[in-house]
């Protein structure tokens, strides 16, 4: 956990550094490439974190599920055993173990991946820096690959590399990953659609409806991911929940902030992503109704810091970026302090090991 809390401070003083030097943006975009060389560097970093780590979120479970799909002959075999992992996954960890490979090879290019995601993150998003440094608040985000994270890692380098055409072939191969990236391209492509009443009606019944059929479909995987839930903390789910709406009502906050400090340049506004709050709220609800579903919030709160870091990065005023930037910071060192005492079992964890 201690590397964790060293990475992220790096990252908290290299984005307050890169805000500094936004203080005229013709300067900013003139040293463009030193910026890319020490992003560069940094996505370096976390690839030889992630890949030499032993340890972490269900290392044990996934080591299982190598070896399962390692004695399985055809990928159509392997899913056939592992119907509840996604098949993205699945059709991963069959060619390593096809072509010789150890499970250590899969977090490689888990590693690769997610390194990979976070330096276009960094790079091409307007306030990906931010993004990121909140992303170590996230306990299935950060220098720990699983599958979520590959997923949203996926979900990066596509968002950030395709054009609007292709967004659903790039949500699909996320997706085939962990379905939770479903709900981060979706909305972050329609949330700042304008709708009427009665399409915003329509948006809520027909949600509902998936809702429903989802939970009856993926029962079991509902039930799993329960499971894994109760067995990381010995808090209560409302508990969890409830941190989850505190969050995610504090970003909203910040994204009011933003738009009282820049009246012209900050968008989309709060009040414009009608859709998303409809989104989230459902997903609070549901994470109540089933506490598996607190994985989703997650989802969406990376949403909700995407759209407020790129707010914040357009806000003329550099004091008025610094500060905002501030109480992010100090929001998310309070969130690792509370994660890890939280989350025991998925910071136990060696960096640097292998």
């Amino acid at each position: 956990m201690v590397e964790v809390y060293a990475t992220t401070l790096v990252l908290v003083v290299l984005v307050f550094l890169e805000l500094l030097s936004q203080g005229r943006r013709e300067t900013y975009f003139a040293t463009n490439s030193i910026w890319t060389f020490i992003w560069f560097l940094f996505s370096v970093l976390i690839f030889s974190m992630a890949a030499t780590r032993v340890g972490g979120s269900d290392w044990a479970n996934y080591e299982s599920l190598f070896n399962t799909i390692s004695y399985s002959k055809s990928f159509d075999e392997a899913f056939s055993e592992n119907r509840l992992i996604e098949p993205g996954y699945v059709a991963l960890n069959h060619f390593v173990a096809w072509i010789g490979g150890s499970r250590r090879d899969v977090i490689y290019i888990e590693s690769a991946i997610t390194a990979f995601g976070i330096f276009l993150l960094l790079t091409r998003v307007p306030g990906g820096s931010i993004i990121a440094a909140w992303l170590s608040t996230l306990i299935f985000i950060g220098v720990m690959p699983v599958r979520q994270t590959v997923a949203i890692a996926l979900a990066m380098i596509l968002f950030t590399t395709v054009s609007s055409k292709k967004k659903f072939f790039a949500a699909l191969v996320a997706t085939s990953f962990h379905i939770s990236a479903v709900p981060l391209l979706v909305t972050a492509i329609l949330s700042g659609k304008r709708l009427r009443k009665y399409a915003i009606l329509g948006v809520v019944i027909f949600s509902v409806a998936a809702v429903s059929l989802m939970a009856v479909l993926l029962q079991e995987k509902i039930e799993l991911y329960g499971d894994d839930l109760n067995q990381l903390t010995e808090l209560s789910a409302s508990t969890v929940i409830f941190g989850k709406i505190v969050t995610i009502g504090f970003i909203s906050w910040v994204w009011y902030l933003t738009s009282k400090f820049e009246k012209y340049n900050v968008r989309p506004r709060i009040l414009d992503c009608k859709i998303l709050h409809i989104f989230t709220i459902m997903a609070m609800a549901m994470a109540i109704y089933n506490p598996a579903f607190i994985r989703l919030t997650s989802v969406f709160e990376i949403v909700y810091v995407w759209i407020v870091a790129g707010n914040i990065f357009y806000i003329k005023n550099n004091k008025c970026r610094i500060f905002l930037f501030a109480l992010i910071s100090a929001v998310i060192f309070v969130k690792l302090a509370k994660i890890s005492l939280q989350f025991n079992e998925i910071y136990d964890v060696c960096f640097f090991c292998a």
